[in-house]
């Protein structure tokens, strides 16, 4: 719902570096919490930790016009 708003708000750096993020962030969280824990739940919960931080990150960024949407 977030990658829609950006779009509809002309945000492609946004989304550019949201997707960078993603990339980098996903991958490394899985495998650090896989090695902690020796197990495919490990990797599960680091692949959606990972994918947890580029959604908040599109949320800070558009934290007050969605505010501002959602009370008018």
């Amino acid at each position: 719902m977030l990658k829609t708003w950006a779009n509809r708000q002309k945000a492609f750096n946004t989304l550019t570096l949201n997707a960078l993020l993603a990339a980098v962030f996903v991958p490394i969280t899985s495998i650090s919490v896989g090695l902690l824990t020796r197990d495919v739940l490990g990797l599960f919960l680091g692949l959606m930790v990972g994918q947890l931080v580029p959604y908040i990150a599109l949320e800070w960024r558009f934290r007050t016009q969605i505010a501002k949407h959602l009370s008018s």
